[in-house]
């Protein structure tokens, strides 16, 4: 049996659409979640680890040179997490940006047009300091 070449077109169309369809997986409560959770995490608080927590506790020299150490790797650690944190933050929120954008096909010109003008208001904005 032959198939119509109608048929084929038309399937072959069809499956052309599927492919184009807009993949909008991230919903912007759920970003915005996510984001939240993750700064929460990424700034927990951070103590002295050694057997001196505060210079008021040290008796000796060495105790107190055993917190100023510990101070400074505690300060390091702390800078360290701050960069990542906006690290992170940047990343999310070019993510909830980029899922906010409109999503066109080829023929949708007044979408199109919509989406530059959205990208270059963003993208007008600049990185976070």
């Amino acid at each position: 049996m032959r198939t119509p070449t109608w048929t084929t077109g038309f399937l072959a169309l069809f499956l052309a659409s599927c492919s184009s369809l807009p993949a909008n997986d991230a919903r912007p409560a759920t970003d915005l979640e996510l984001l939240r959770l993750g700064v929460q995490e990424l700034t927990r608080e951070r103590q002295p680890q050694g057997p001196v927590q505060r210079v008021e506790d040290a008796k000796t020299g060495e105790g107190l040179f055993g917190i100023a150490v510990e101070l400074e790797a505690v300060n390091w650690l702390q800078n360290d997490d701050k960069a990542r944190v906006r690290r992170f933050v940047d990343k999310g929120t070019k993510r909830i940006e980029l899922s906010r954008l409109p999503t066109c096909g080829w023929w949708q010109v007044k979408c199109l047009l919509a989406r530059r003008r959205t990208q270059a208001a963003i993208d007008a904005i600049g990185p976070p300091e």
